[in-house]
């Protein structure tokens, strides 16, 4: 969970683009420059986050991948509550699917993958992704079916709406995931990981808001223990 504090988030970091005179070619040409170079580093530091490694992937960033494939996600995300109550009772799988399920980086990692944790329930998900160190700029960032999915990366704006938080209302990037077909993320920039970690708190409530309408909701449990990873993988880092 992120308290108030982390509800408003910066809207200058290192994941935010100058501002440059529009109507300027040679300011747009930069512009699309330093787009297209974010969206490489953005899909290249997502897709080492992918909740599902390959076959046999030594470079797989989380301690253990989700407890069901990638593909019980993908239809069960696709067909709702449809078919819930049946299964619900006597597939453990389907379970975690439902319930939601924390994956971490674990700290014998950390010297080589970003740090992070992240949350995936009922088809969407959300992480916390170090850029760095505790005292760097970190990531917020929410993925489901309903994101927006562009070609390539967009700066926009989101409305993001939590728990005893007003909405707050701030420039975002705007992503196709690079790991999961038909899914779109939304990356919000926090002042340094270790506000994050300082926020975050056993459950929690997301909300996520585009042209003024809801494109993502998640709501975690198990916050403290995630905590606890993000730390314990950043301490592994010093």
């Amino acid at each position: 969970m992120l308290r108030r504090s982390l509800a408003l988030l910066a809207a200058a970091s290192t994941l935010a683009l100058p501002a440059l005179a529009w109507d300027d070619p040679i300011a747009n040409e930069i512009q699309s420059r330093m787009m297209e170079q974010q969206q490489k580093s953005i899909d290249e530091f997502v897709a080492d986050q992918q909740a599902w490694g390959g076959e046999d992937d030594e470079d797989y960033a989380y301690e253990e991948p989700p407890a069901y494939s990638e593909e019980e996600w993908m239809d069960w995300a696709a067909e709702g509550d449809s078919a819930a109550a049946a299964r619900l009772a006597d597939d453990p799988a389907y379970q975690a699917f439902v319930n939601g399920q924390w994956l971490h980086v674990p700290p014998a990692k950390a010297s080589k993958e970003a740090c992070s944790v992240m949350f995936l329930r009922g088809g969407v998900g959300a992480m916390i992704l170090a850029t760095g160190d505790a005292k760097d700029p970190a990531i917020l960032a929410f993925f489901g079916r309903n994101v927006p999915k562009p070609a390539k990366l967009v700066e926009t704006r989101a409305t993001l709406s939590q728990t005893g938080a007003s909405p707050a209302t701030v420039r975002v990037f705007n992503a196709t995931l690079p790991w999961l077909d038909g899914y779109g993320i939304v990356f919000f920039a926090v002042p340094s990981l270790q506000a994050a970690i300082d926020g975050m708190v056993e459950a929690q409530a997301f909300d996520v808001a585009m042209d003024g309408q809801s494109v993502v909701e998640v709501a975690w449990t198990g916050g403290l223990g995630a905590r606890d990873q993000l730390s314990a993988c950043i301490s592994a880092r010093r």
